[in-house]
């Protein structure tokens, strides 16, 4: 209220004024953010891969492809994985919805057709397990090992955070 009763000295009840203090909502939502949401770094060191805050931190990244006459003359892999910090920061953005839609396969449509479990796979490699990673798939998956070179990726048009920013 802008005024409050005040009792004075002989039990009177004076109004008096009371200036009102201006309020200013926390910014939580990602969508508030604005230009914050630019500058977020698309890798980082691991004392700072805590809490499940990383989609509000980090950008998505991308992993290289090794250039193409590398490729060309062998039969080696077609993505550098020399970088595992910068795996384990993009599997920090995992929102661990309460409802994940990543790993739901009801329709064709969307996520994970053979039920991957992509947030609790996503917790082992931000934490660098990535024997616990590998095992985590297998436990949905006969052939995790090839997979995920073929693997069109449903899992990311039926991310959460693509509703608002680039999906896991």
């Amino acid at each position: 209220p802008e005024s409050s009763p005040k009792i004075i000295g002989n039990g009177v009840a004076k109004r008096r004024k009371v200036k009102k203090d201006s309020f200013k909502m926390p910014v939580h939502d990602i969508e508030d953010m604005g230009n914050k949401m630019a500058a977020r770094p698309k890798i980082d060191d691991e004392k700072n891969l805590v809490g499940n805050h990383g989609f509000i931190k980090y950008k998505r990244s991308d992993i290289k492809k090794r250039a193409v006459m590398d490729r060309a003359s062998d039969f080696v892999e077609v993505y550098e994985h020399n970088n595992k910090q910068l795996v384990r920061t993009q599997a920090a953005r995992c929102m661990d919805c309460g409802t994940p839609y990543c790993h739901q396969s009801r329709t064709n449509m969307s996520g994970c057709p053979l039920g991957n479990l992509i947030p609790e796979w996503n917790a082992l490699v931000k934490k660098g397990d990535w024997h616990g990673a590998f095992e985590s798939l297998r436990e949905t998956n006969n052939f995790p090992e090839f997979t995920g070179r073929v693997c069109p990726a449903p899992c990311e048009a039926s991310c959460t955070l693509g509703i608002i920013d680039d999906p896991v």
